[in-house]
């Protein structure tokens, strides 16, 4: 996996894997019980796959939880995987509340999460007017423009105007329209 995907991968599903987490603290499960659950869930919809590196760590080359920790901190692309590492070795070493710490991240990243989907939203309102205007606001106005012009013989540059509008109907338009939905799923966040 290259590691810009992996990167968008640890920053999409971090929110979930921190609610889940959350909820273990919670409930007052221990460090490394809370890393062996989380490791066990179905990888689709959390870390459980990377989770898993550190409880492998741990089981087959004895570390302990928060060198474990650590390690997966350092091959980590994400820096918000990294900060949630880091901050629960801390709270591990320190013996702070982990309930608070995980309800204090996932808040923090449920936040961040909101901010990325409205900026898109915003980004989709532009991009909506935009195709209004362009592919269906002027081809109507170009098309009754030139209607007009047909109907009194003329003609654009030389070319005939019924030509124009089936060019532009049936090549353009479409063309436009394509064009708008690469933006589109370019600008679409993933996950």
């Amino acid at each position: 996996m290259k590691v810009g995907s992996r990167r968008q991968r640890l920053d999409t599903y971090l929110p979930f894997t921190s609610s889940y987490m959350t909820v273990l603290a919670s409930a007052g499960v221990t460090p490394e019980r809370m890393l062996r659950s989380t490791a066990e869930k179905d990888p689709k919809f959390m870390l459980s796959d990377e989770i898993a590196n550190v409880v492998g760590r741990i089981d087959l080359l004895g570390y302990d939880v928060l060198n474990a920790l650590n390690a997966e901190v350092d091959r980590s692309p994400s820096t918000n995987y990294q900060d949630l590492l880091r901050g629960f070795a801390g709270v591990i070493r320190t013996g702070g509340d982990m309930k608070k710490f995980f309800q204090g991240i996932t808040d923090h990243l449920f936040q961040k999460r909101a901010l990325q989907v409205q900026s898109f939203l915003d980004s989709l309102g532009i991009i909506a007017e935009t195709y209004v205007l362009m592919l269906i606001a002027f081809p109507l106005m170009l098309i009754v423009m030139l209607s007009i012009m047909a109907s009194i013989g003329g003609s654009l540059g030389g070319v005939d105007v019924f030509s124009f509008m089936y060019l532009m109907a049936f090549i353009l338009i479409p063309i436009c329209g394509l064009m708008f939905l690469f933006i589109l799923d370019s600008m679409q966040p993933k996950g």
